[in-house]
Parts: C-alpha cells; sequence; structure tokens
C-alpha cells in the first residue's frame, strides 16, 4: 500500500514537471517568437548599425506585432538581419523599415511601414533600413558634445564678464550719455529745420506737381507733332545711311582706281605723264621768261 502511494506520489510530480516543462518552452517560444509553423515571409534588411537588437526581437507593422528577427549576420560593411514576418502580411515596393525602441529598458523592435505603391515587395530582394536612435545612443550624444558645452559657458562667461567691464566703465558711460545728447541735439535741430520751412517744403511739392502736369500736358498736345518729328527723324536718319552707304562705295571705287580721281591718285602712268607735262610746261615757262626780259619773243611762222 505504501508502495503504492509513492509511485503515485512519484507520477504525479512527474507530470507535473512535464507540464512545467512544456509550459516553460511554450512561454519561451512565445517570448523569443520560436515556432514550428512555417507560414512565414523571410524578408532580408540591411542597417549601418543594429544598436543591440538581438534575434527574437518582434517585427511590428504599424505598431502590430507580425513577426520577429529570426537571424543577424555581418555582411561587408554592413549587418543583414532576416526578418520572418506573417505570409497575410501586405507589404509593398516602397516600404520602409526602422530599428526603434521597444520599451524604457533599452530593448529593440524593427517597425515596418507598408508603404503606398501599386507593386507589391519582392521578398528575394535586400532592402535598406534606419536606425532612429534611442536613449543610450543619445546620451551617448550627450556625453560627447558635454565638453564643447563646457567650453561654450566658459567663453559665455568670459564675454559677459567683459561686457560688464565695458558697461561699468565710467569712461563707456559718459561716452554712451555724450552720444544720446548728440543724438537728442540733432532730432530737435531737424524738428526746428522742419517746422521753419514747412512752407517752403509745401511750396516745393506744390510747384513739382504742377510742373509735372505741366509736361503731361505739353506732351498730350504736342503729340502728334512729337511722332511728326520722330518719324522725320528716322527719315533724316535712314537717308543718312543710304548716303554714308554710297560714300563708302564711291570710296572703295577710288581705292581700286574705277573713277577719275581714282586714277588721278592711285593710277602711276597717269601720275607720271601729268609729271612730265608739268615739267615741260616748266620749261616753256623759263624760255618765255627769258625771252620777254631779253630781245622779245621771238615767233617763227608761216601764217599763209
Amino acid at each position: 500500500m505504501k508502495m503504492r502511494d509513492e509511485r503515485k506520489t512519484e507520477i504525479k510530480v512527474g507530470i507535473t514537471v512535464f507540464l512545467a516543462l512544456i509550459v516553460f518552452l511554450w512561454i519561451l517560444g512565445w517570448a523569443k517568437n520560436i515556432t514550428f509553423n512555417s507560414d512565414k515571409t523571410e524578408l532580408k534588411i540591411k542597417f549601418d548599425n543594429v544598436a543591440g537588437l538581438e534575434i527574437g526581437d518582434p517585427v511590428t507593422v504599424n505598431g502590430v506585432r507580425s513577426g520577429y528577427v529570426d537571424d543577424i549576420r555581418t555582411e561587408n560593411d554592413y549587418v543583414v538581419a532576416v526578418l520572418k514576418i506573417d505570409k497575410e502580411t501586405s507589404l509593398r515596393r516602397d516600404a520602409t523599415f526602422q530599428i526603434m525602441m521597444l520599451d524604457l529598458m533599452g530593448g529593440k523592435k524593427v517597425e515596418i511601414y507598408p508603404g503606398n505603391s501599386d507593386k507589391p515587395l519582392d521578398p528575394n530582394q535586400i532592402y535598406e533600413g534606419l536606425f532612429l536612435g534611442d536613449i543610450s545612443t543619445t546620451m551617448a550624444l550627450l556625453g560627447n558634445l558635454q565638453s564643447d558645452l563646457i567650453s561654450l559657458v566658459k567663453e559665455v562667461n568670459v564675454t559677459l564678464a567683459k561686457l560688464n567691464n565695458t558697461v561699468l566703465d565710467d569712461s563707456f558711460t559718459d561716452k554712451m550719455k555724450g552720444l544720446v545728447s548728440n543724438l537728442n541735439h540733432a532730432a530737435v535741430n531737424l524738428n526746428s529745420f522742419v517746422a521753419r520751412n514747412d512752407s517752403n517744403f509745401s511750396r516745393l511739392i506744390s510747384n513739382s506737381i504742377e510742373i509735372t502736369d505741366n509736361v503731361n500736358a505739353l506732351v498730350s498736345e504736342n503729340r502728334d507733332s512729337v511722332k511728326v518729328f520722330i518719324n522725320s527723324a528716322n527719315s533724316t536718319l535712314y537717308e543718312s545711311k543710304k548716303l554714308l552707304s554710297e560714300l563708302n562705295a564711291l570710296l572703295d571705287e577710288t581705292k581700286r582706281s574705277e573713277n577719275n580721281l581714282g586714277r588721278l591718285l592711285y593710277d602711276d602712268k597717269f601720275m607720271n605723264d601729268l609729271k612730265d607735262t608739268m615739267t615741260k610746261l616748266n620749261k616753256l615757262v623759263e624760255i618765255l621768261e627769258k625771252q620777254i626780259q631779253g630781245e622779245g619773243i621771238k615767233v617763227d611762222a608761216n601764217i599763209f
């Protein structure tokens, strides 16, 4: 009887331990997303830094848990996280993947935003993900900035001290008072000048308006005459251009010796004949002068 009770107790203990082990394994599998169901889609996402992401961490789609991190491996200069998500989850080609904080204790998760593209996500490709940072990275950044902030505060203190010394300096105070006094004096003089010349300013403005009106009236009254003058000026300009063109053509003909003036200026034979003629004429004049001064002009001519 005693042996039978001990055997029953052992069986109860064994069953209890077995059930506790099953419950433990179930809780562990639930916590680590371990499942024997292969109804999952595998996605590969590469990150520059996973910042403590671990295998088994949850994957959420718009905040709804839809999978887990199945594997993490390093490839070249980046880290590839293999995600397992439910097959019924609809993801588009422009979906985004971000590593975010899961809780204040430092846990991580991969958040997926499905996207709005018309084309579905290709699970055979590797997509790029982002790490948005968390409290630990923020604290590390603040730690790096601490020395810079201390230096900045010291520089601000030095600047404030110099500013206080400058403001409290008697000579600086006297200069500022003198500057303010001069500005007040200038303002008073300006007001007085404006008050004394108020009528002159009014008359000047009135005259300016009257001159503007007169000019506008003159332009309106002589608009036709102005148009005729402009047309005449345009015609004169056209004739002047035409005359200049003809003059240029005449000069070109002269340079090419195509007219009498050109032959006179640029024809060497003509110039030589002209020189010979002038030489003979000079000799004739000399002979006549000698005869006039001597016995007179001798004329030997047969009239009949």
